[in-house]
């Protein structure tokens, strides 16, 4: 029991790192000019992310390669001493072992990457993509192959559009709060987070409604009784007060993120919002 237990939070955890390195790494792309027509306070910016994504890729190098070890001792029901004999043998011949595999390749593509010393738009692409990789990786091995490809697919972009949702609001409330003084590279990404924001939420909401159909058929019962409609409802909560918070953001702190205290408590609100996305993220997964 102890070892599930800390399977879950294992993966939970390196589902949040490898989110937010993605879905931030995007939104840099998104957000940040070439050098050449930087807007002031981009390079402050982009300094605080270079710093976060090492931070988060080394967490994630040191989580996966445990994951994966927890995983095979509580599928073989031996020991984590004895399940490192078992991994290369889980590799060749299992389909998740290879899917954990990749995985853990994908992870230690994304450290190296974080710890390149420039700050390219070329290495913002490799961990985006990389970061899109894992995920969809993670899907392959979810509650939803049972249900075929089509669900497979489904439930990857729900993930890639939450995670992308999550790392827009942590990148950009991160570069914000280290540009205080010079706001114009803020004032200028949050217009892109609203345009990334609005997006992620209608695909995050239309995949969420296929997800919840595939798996209830939308039958009453199911949605009411089960221990899946539970946890549902409590998902729909939550999104609906993220839903709600973004809209009170954007129409009553939005104007005001030029001013000085306006700025403070418009970085305050998103890195709140971001927050509760976590949990979105935690019952997606």
């Amino acid at each position: 029991m102890k070892l599930l237990t800390g399977q879950v939070v294992v993966a939970w955890l390196a589902l949040a790192a490898v989110a937010i390195l993605y879905g931030s790494a995007v939104f840099a792309l998104l957000a940040c000019s070439p050098a050449s027509t930087a807007a002031p306070g981009q390079a402050t910016a982009r300094r605080a992310l270079a710093k976060l994504w090492r931070v988060l890729a080394t967490l994630a190098v040191a989580l996966v390669p445990l994951g994966f070890l927890i995983a095979t001792s509580n599928a073989t029901g031996t020991s984590l001493g004895e399940a490192m004999e078992l991994v290369t043998t889980t590799v060749r011949d299992s389909r998740e072992g290879r899917l954990w595999c990749a995985r853990v390749v994908l992870t230690l593509a994304l450290f190296s990457a974080a710890w390149v010393p420039s700050q390219s738009r070329l290495r913002d692409g490799a961990i985006g993509v990389m970061g899109a990789l894992w995920i969809v990786a993670r899907a392959l091995v979810s509650h939803s192959v049972d249900s075929g490809a089509l669900a497979v697919t489904i439930y990857a972009a729900h993930m890639l559009a939450a995670a992308l949702w999550l790392g827009a609001m942590v990148a950009f409330s991160l570069g914000a709060s280290q540009t205080m003084e010079e706001p114009a590279w803020s004032v200028a990404a949050v217009r892109q987070l609203w345009r990334v924001a609005e997006w992620c939420a209608v695909i995050v909401a239309l995949t969420g409604v296929l997800i919840v159909y595939g798996v209830t058929r939308l039958i009453p019962a199911d949605l009411i009784y089960s221990r899946y409609g539970r946890v549902l409802g409590a998902k729909v909560a939550l999104f609906a007060v993220v839903i709600a918070y973004g809209i009170y953001i954007r129409l009553r702190l939005a104007r005001k993120a030029t001013e000085q205290a306006g700025h403070y408590e418009l970085v305050r609100a998103i890195g709140v919002e971001a927050i509760l996305l976590i949990g979105i993220i935690e019952f997606a997964a």
